[in-house]
């Protein structure tokens, strides 16, 4: 299983570098104020995606494995979804524009444009992705992942060695960037299942119906998670944007860790007649622990990567970084908890946790960003993230009628024997 985390944390890392030389190239000629906006309509579309797609991806896994529905229904009716949410999330989108302009900061009229376009896209490619995952295809399962940064990169080269890179550039790539790879998606699937003509809309209900289950904590996660970006957008201006979308990102790239594990828990689990509880809780405790080093080993190179990534404007990322720290060690516990609530149907749990954390990342934003900036939100991420942890531990104890702290927390000589048996194997 240690084999498996680990070749998965790896395909992961082929995106985090793409993702790396990505901004480490387009930074030094975007800079801070240009990130900021770039980053913000990135985060204002993924908003609107996730407010208005009703968890369709989650509602397409469940059906599959079900398996009491084709590939092509499910398919199309995912298909026929996407585009009907997406159009009516545009939609949104230009009102809530048009009636609160300084919630967008910096972003004009034709970035907003550009919102709007990514918005279906992202849908699409969202769903596909879902069908590419229950299908185990590897190839174009990582591709769904990475093929969308790769064709990023490559544009962006190209614009600069033949034509000149600005942010209406960068914008206008990354929605030319998402177009092609949701093209060679819907491309080879359609080759691989096929696509019926004919929507059947019991299975559009079912997938709304299963969907809407999931799709609280959903939206409340990536509001929690966007928040703090789009309010330093809108009150400190798109260069403190831009700095602490970088501090971020950076820090964000560690989590192919408990990415890595949650994704092969989800496997797990699914398959498990018993002893959920204490497979959780041992992977857990691996994504705690192996954070703590990898963040401690990030930092002390801080200096380093800030001057790869981003040059001599970034510098003042690294303060940032240093606070988010905590908060995303923390942040391990709860990604790998998680898997056991979706796989026991603990939705409603999932849920009043989500909202806890909303509360908090509104509450604390609102009151520290107009203030200190990015580092008020940083602040904030990362108290929010450490309370969001020990609220999943607090509820697991009650749950199962146990220290879930101490089995978190605490190594055993046996926990150490069942790791030296996986490396030795």
């Amino acid at each position: 299983m240690i084999f498996r985390i680990f070749i998965n944390a790896i395909s992961q890392s082929s995106g985090l570098l793409l993702t790396f030389i990505l901004l480490s190239v387009s930074n030094r000629y975007l800079g801070e104020a240009g990130r900021g906006v770039f980053s913000a309509v990135d985060a204002w579309a993924l908003v609107f995606v996730s407010v208005s797609f009703l968890s369709l991806p989650i509602s397409v896994v469940n059906m599959l494995q079900k398996k009491q529905t084709s590939y092509p229904q499910v398919i199309s009716s995912g298909l026929f979804l996407s585009v009907v949410l997406g159009i009516f999330s545009g939609i949104g989108c230009y009102i809530l524009f048009t009636f609160f302009p300084k919630w967008f900061g910096s972003i004009g009229i034709e970035s907003i444009f550009i919102i709007i376009l990514l918005i279906p896209v992202i849908m699409l490619s969202s769903m596909l992705q879902a069908v590419l995952q229950m299908n185990k295809t590897k190839f174009w399962y990582s591709y769904s992942f990475y093929g969308f940064q790769l064709l990023h990169l490559c544009f962006a080269l190209l614009a600069i060695l033949l034509y000149h890179y600005d942010i209406t550039t960068a914008l206008e790539l990354l929605l030319l960037s998402k177009t092609l790879h949701l093209v060679v998606m819907i491309t080879v699937i359609s080759k691989k299942f096929g696509i019926v003509n004919k929507v059947n809309f019991d299975v559009v209900l079912e997938l709304l119906r299963v969907g809407l289950r999931a799709h609280l904590s959903t939206v409340v996660t990536i509001l929690a998670n966007r928040l703090d970006l789009l309010m330093i957008n809108a009150i400190s201006g798109s260069s403190s944007a831009g700095v602490y979308f970088i501090s971020y990102s950076i820090m964000s790239m560690l989590l192919i860790v408990p990415n890595a594990i949650r994704n092969i828990m989800y496997q797990k689990l699914a398959v498990a007649e018993s002893d959920t509880l204490q497979a959780t809780v041992f992977m857990t405790k691996i994504s705690f622990y192996l954070m703590v080093f990898l963040v401690l080993g990030l930092l002390l190179v801080s200096e380093l990567v800030l001057k790869i990534i981003g040059g001599d404007g970034f510098q003042g990322a690294r303060e940032i970084m240093f606070l988010l720290a905590p908060g995303f060690i923390f942040l391990s516990i709860p990604m790998v908890l998680v898997t056991l609530w979706h796989t026991e149907n603990e939705f409603t749990t999932v849920n009043r946790i989500s909202l806890i954390s909303f509360f908090f990342v509104f509450v604390f934003n609102l009151a520290l960003i107009p203030i200190y900036g990015a580092i008020g939100a940083a602040l904030s991420t990362s108290f929010v993230f450490f309370l969001g942890a020990m609220t999943h531990i607090l509820v697991l104890s009650k749950h199962y009628r146990c220290n879930a702290f101490k089995l978190i927390f605490m190594i055993t000589g046996d926990e150490i024997s069942v790791l030296k048996k996986q490396f030795t194997e």
